[in-house]
């Protein structure tokens, strides 16, 4: 069996920059072929982006494999093997003398010397653990070369200033290029929006220093000082501590005693124990990420549903509210057109209770229920039963909202006035469009105290074009029912896309 002295460019690393190229690969046909709906001007930006990082990070892992085959200690080039036995021919021990190689990583060289000095005894010692096999903090990787540092001479302030200068450069340049893209390609989406939502004159884009204070000047601040303070207080560590990469500052704590399970399972369950309060950050993370992605693509969806299927809750195609139910010669308003019938209504409160209120429904002291007369028999909303005065039938999203039943009482007030009425809940009706409650016409018009075959406007499934234009206060038809869900489309498309 053939020792593996392993190789100084990672495989993971390799893996992790063909992981990425392929991931910018993906987003730059993406963009390209169009499938992300963003307008035009910000596809064709994002596909320069992804386009240059695809050819940068293909050209970065060609160079690392190339490397990797170069430094391979079997391969071709045995580079590696080179470096190694051309340092070893260097090391001369005595017979029965003793050489200590610290840091000795996979043993290359350690054992590279044992064989060219037989006689002598060669130790090599390392820590082999995940500051070795991974890539995480950098002063954690590099505790070796910053003790050595330090007892060479080197003091804490020109180490800070060298492990704070990328940090400091890269937030810069991120930030530069937020601004730039903030003022170039992301303005349009923001003018697009407000110019959706609001009627506004002209714009005109100007610097504005407050924005560049809360976007660029504090993150870089905090950055800057938040850095200085992990690493000054790392590299308060004796330069020994650094070389045996003991950089832990806290105590070591008890070991949990465990039950006497499979050696296997006792181990898993130790690596959680340790790693508890990793597992809360990424748990917390994730559900924050997940509330994040069902925001973005659940709203979106949400209003989708909502215009597909309010037209179908309406009972009539057009509703007419009149601005009375007499024209200018004191003549009753009447139409021809076949199907129209009368319908009466008012709108009065209803108090939500303690539960409604604390389950989210909502705050204020009320909501307001829209009370309906309608005609005997009628042919929009049949409520299919005699009903006496007081007894109404409630919509079927009044009933699920407030959790009433048939045979329950329920309170309305008026909503500038200090008078309420009381109705007993004689039925469900199958309606979900809005909060309402049905009784027959004429029983409305003695409850609320109104003329005899008073009415307030027309249900009817044709258009009513015998009325004149200056009686109709208002007409709800389909398009009015789905205009809010239009206009926030309409006006947060964009916004949605991005996010």
């Amino acid at each position: 069996m053939k020792p593996d002295y392993k190789n100084w460019m990672p495989k993971g690393m390799i893996t992790g920059i063909a992981a990425g190229a392929a991931l910018v690969t993906v987003f730059f046909f993406l963009f390209v072929l169009g499938v992300f709906p963003f307008p035009q001007n910000i596809r064709i930006a994002l596909s320069i982006v992804f386009g240059i990082g695809m050819i940068v990070l293909f050209a970065f892992l060609v160079w690392v494999i190339a490397l990797y085959k170069a430094f391979d200690y079997n391969g071709s080039r045995q580079m590696s093997r080179q470096i190694i036995e051309g340092t070893a021919d260097y090391v001369k021990l005595p017979e029965g003398g003793r050489g200590l190689d610290v840091g000795c990583g996979s043993g290359a060289l350690t054992i590279a010397c044992a064989k060219r000095n037989p006689k002598a005894y060669m130790l090599g010692i390392d820590r082999w653990g995940k500051e070795y096999a991974s890539f995480s903090n950098t002063i954690d990787n590099e505790s070796s070369v910053i003790g050595t540092l330090r007892t060479s001479g080197y003091t804490r302030v020109e180490l800070i200033r060298h492990y704070m200068t990328m940090p400091v450069i890269v937030t810069v340049i991120g930030a530069g290029l937020g601004n730039l893209a903030g003022y170039t390609v992301f303005k349009d989406i923001v003018i697009k929006l407000y110019y959706n939502s609001y009627s506004l004159p002209e714009y005109e884009t100007v610097w504005s220093p407050s924005a560049l204070i809360k976007t660029t000047v504090i993150p870089l601040v905090l950055m800057f000082f938040i850095n200085l303070f992990v690493i000054s207080s790392k590299l308060r560590l004796s330069p020994l501590r650094f070389l045996r990469h003991d950089l832990k500052k806290k105590k070591r704590q008890k070991a949990v005693r465990l039950p006497k399970w499979s050696f296997l399972r006792r181990f898993r369950l130790r690596v959680i124990l340790q790693n508890i309060p990793d597992y809360i950050v990424l748990v917390v993370g994730v559900i924050l990420i997940e509330v994040m992605l069902c925001f973005a693509f659940g709203f979106p969806d949400s209003l989708d549903y909502y215009a597909e299927t309010a037209p179908e809750m309406l009972f009539t195609e057009n509703q007419y509210l009149l601005t009375g139910m007499k024209d200018d010669e004191g003549e009753e308003i009447t139409t021809d057109t076949p199907g129209a019938e009368h319908f009466n209504s008012t709108t009065l409160q209803q108090e939500k209770s303690a539960i409604l209120s604390e389950g989210g429904f909502g705050g204020g002291s009320g909501e307001d229920v829209t009370v309906y007369g309608v005609e005997k028999d009628s042919a929009y909303i049949d409520i299919d039963e005699e009903l006496k005065d007081g007894e109404v039938f409630l919509s079927e999203a009044y009933a699920k909202k407030y959790g009433f039943g048939k045979g329950d009482t329920i309170s309305l007030s008026e909503k500038y006035e200090e008078k309420s009425y009381d109705f007993t809940v004689a039925g469900i009706y199958p309606y979900e469009g809005a909060v309402a409650v049905f009784m027959p016409i004429d029983n409305f018009n003695r409850i609320f105290e109104k003329d005899d075959g008073a009415f307030a406007g027309f249900f009817s499934d044709e258009k009513i074009t015998d009325i004149d234009d200056r009686y109709i206060a208002s007409v709800m038809t389909k398009k009015d029912i789905t205009k809010v869900t239009d206009q926030l489309q309409h006006s947060m498309g964009d916004f949605f896309a991005v996010f």
